[in-house]
């Protein structure tokens, strides 16, 4: 007598589709807010640089950023 092999028709079959698919989305959604967080801190930087070249202080630039003067002018170059 021969052993029967079970063949899996589907993904949904699997024992394990629900951790698989909480897993594909966790992922999924580490991406997508990876690439919101980039844009972000373009849209910031470019917004310092507007902001500078238009005679705004350091100090309320890190005041804005929630952060002290010296601290914005180091991290965006000041």
């Amino acid at each position: 007598m021969t052993k029967k092999t079970e063949v899996q028709t589907s993904f949904e079959d699997h024992p394990d589709a629900g951790s698989m698919m909480k897993a594909a989305l966790a992922v999924t959604t580490i991406l997508s807010t990876r690439v919101h967080i980039e844009h972000i801190y373009t849209e910031q930087r470019e917004a310092v640089a507007t902001a500078r070249a238009n005679g705004v202080s350091w100090q309320k630039i890190g005041d804005a950023l929630g952060v002290t003067r010296s601290a914005a002018q180091k991290y965006y170059g000041g």
